[in-house]
């Protein structure tokens, strides 16, 4: 993750590389022994008093400036009292003192006494000038009985960034100047930013790419990026170190390193890439690089933050209910904890595809293996489902309504990032909830959701009745049989997975007598037959045909038995 300052730094590595050759052959061209070296038009936030210019002796040679004047459209600020010494800096400042609790220049980038001069900070020359800097296009001069030195600019940089010359012996053009990279957004009274050392390595514009890209859980993933020798010289041998940054205050500590790669002695402009391989815990991570010391360390660091997914989602959507019957309970969606651990779902959010409204934003732990109920209307949902623990229900505030035609669930972490999601189409009546099947199982399968096949219809904060072995084919058996009519006979079926069926029992004419199941939802389970018909009446004891159909055209028929009393 660059700042903006990076940003700009990076901008102005991109541009150096294409003048650098210009740059060079200026060196011959400029004259003037004083220049206009930087400028801060846009002062920090609205403290318009804090605009300065900065002047450099480029020479080897203390310089007074007796006859030197500093212009400012219709201002002009004569400047004998100050001295600039062999290459060094003095500021001109709009206002450079002031009392206890005003702005200036002292109080801004000195020590706040009130008094310049009197710190280790302020040991440069600085004056009070005359000036009104404006934002937009503006011209700021330096004459010494002619023209020294000239700078315009048609707009200047955000708050409290300053423009800089990029090179001292560069001529006095808009393309000389660049905003500055520098921390603090400016460099009163020492090099700027934009000038090259002769040994300074950064890196390049592209940062850190991490591939593969988002990482997973304890998966291996490498770190790329490549380390550019921006400065004059053949730079030093160097290293870059890599650090998961565990509390997040972008300092490197020992215990925090993951690598310490060599970097060799590079040619100016040349770059070098570099790469490293690591793994990591599923969650919100923080990685910073650094290059070893050189002239320039504001260029040194570089730090981004990403995501990494764990290998499966802790808390999944286990149940949910989007086409309830009118005047029963409202939509509804249960939550499960597959994981070890507890989870605390402060700040998570759950809603469909175009939007999503916090669960909670207080603690809310969720234990290992426990469910969580998030419902339109607490009330409606209590009177359908008055068995479900109160304190496994939570009403979500601006409920996100699922589509009955097809939606999307989705659920969000305090991250921002999904950590659930699946895609309905069908319903299965207003009465059944659409259950997983498998908790490890992906989400994303439509395999591995079937309507609820309890009595009640869902099983909201329970076990889902889904949850049940399935076998290759259409399996059935009957115990007792024969058996004695007034009694029960226990009719066993096993069914692959996602069977709708149909069961019935049939005369030998023919003639159905009683239905047991009708084009149903079904998982593995019972059906209980006392040998009557579908009033209730007792039937003739005599043979009896029980058959079952799956709509995928599976058919067994099994002759019963009944016996007389």
């Amino acid at each position: 993750m660059m700042s903006k300052f990076q940003r700009r730094h990076r901008a102005a590595i991109v541009l150096m590389a294409a003048i650098f050759p210009f740059l060079l052959m200026a060196v011959a061209q400029a004259a003037s022994p004083v220049v206009i070296n930087e400028v801060l038009a846009n002062e920090p936030g609205s403290a318009v008093v804090l605009e300065w210019v900065e002047l450099h002796n480029r020479t080897d040679s203390s310089i007074t400036l007796a006859n030197f004047v500093f212009v400012d459209g219709n201002d002009t600020t004569a400047l004998a009292e100050m001295t600039l010494s062999p290459g060094g800096y003095g500021i001109l400042a709009r206002r450079l003192t002031a009392g206890p609790g005003e702005n200036s220049f002292e109080s801004t980038w000195g020590d706040g006494s009130g008094i310049w001069g009197d710190d280790a900070t302020e040991q440069y020359p600085a004056l009070a000038a005359t000036m009104s800097l404006r934002n937009t296009a503006d011209t700021v001069a330096l004459y010494h009985g002619h023209e020294s030195s000239r700078l315009f600019w048609s707009n200047s940089a955000d708050d409290g960034i300053s423009l800089e010359r990029i090179l001292p012996e560069s001529p006095d053009e808009s393309e000389s100047f660049v905003y500055s990279a520098d921390p603090d957004g400016s460099t009163p009274g020492r090099i700027n930013s934009a000038t090259p050392r002769p040994n300074d390595l950064a890196f390049d514009t592209t940062g850190i790419t991490i591939t593969p890209y988002p990482p997973r859980e304890y998966e291996p993933l490498t770190f790329s990026f490549t380390v550019v020798n921006i400065g004059l010289d053949i730079s030093t041998a160097n290293y870059v170190r890599i650090a998961d940054d565990f509390n997040f205050d972008c300092l490197l500590t020992e215990n925090e390193i993951l690598d310490s790669l060599g970097i060799p002695a590079l040619q100016p402009g040349q770059a070098y890439p570099v790469s490293s391989e690591g793994s990591f815990a599923g969650g919100f991570h923080q990685v910073v690089v650094e290059i070893g010391q050189d002239d320039d360390t504001t260029d040194n660091h570089f730090v981004r933050q990403f995501k990494v997914a764990y290998g499966q989602p802790e808390i999944v959507i286990n149940e949910y209910l989007p086409d309830p019957l009118p005047g029963k309970s409202e939509e509804w969606i249960e939550l499960y904890n597959r994981s070890e651990t507890p989870v605390d779902l402060a700040g998570w959010q759950i809603g469909d595809s175009v939007a999503q409204s916090f669960i909670t934003e207080d603690v809310l732990v969720l234990p290992p293996g426990e469910f969580l109920v998030v419902c339109e209307q607490l009330d409606a949902f209590t009177l359908v489902y008055p068995e479900t623990a109160p304190a496994r229900v939570v009403e979500v505030n601006g409920w996100r309504t699922l589509n009955n035609t097809g939606d999307r669930i989705v659920l969000v972490d305090d991250f921002g990032y999904v950590v659930d999601s699946l895609r309905y189409a069908e319903m299965y009546g207003g009465e059944r909830s659409i259950e997983r099947i498998d908790p490890d199982g992906p989400s994303g399968n439509p395999a591995n959701w079937w309507g609820s096949v309890d009595p009640a219809g869902a099983t909201p904060g329970a076990e889902n009745s889904t949850a049940v072995d399935y076998t290759d084919d259409l399996q059935v058996s009957i115990s007792p049989n024969p058996f004695v009519r007034g009694s029960m006979v226990e009719i066993h079926y096993g069914v692959p997975l996602l069977t709708m069926m149909s069961a019935a029992i049939y005369d030998l004419n023919g003639r159905m007598v009683k239905s047991l199941l009708e084009d149903e939802p079904v998982v593995s389970g019972m059906l209980v037959w006392e040998g009557a018909d579908g009033h209730g009446l007792a039937l003739p004891p005599g043979i009896y045909v029980a058959f079952f159909e799956t709509e995928a055209g599976a058919r067994r028929k099994i002759p019963i038995a009944v016996r007389p009393e």
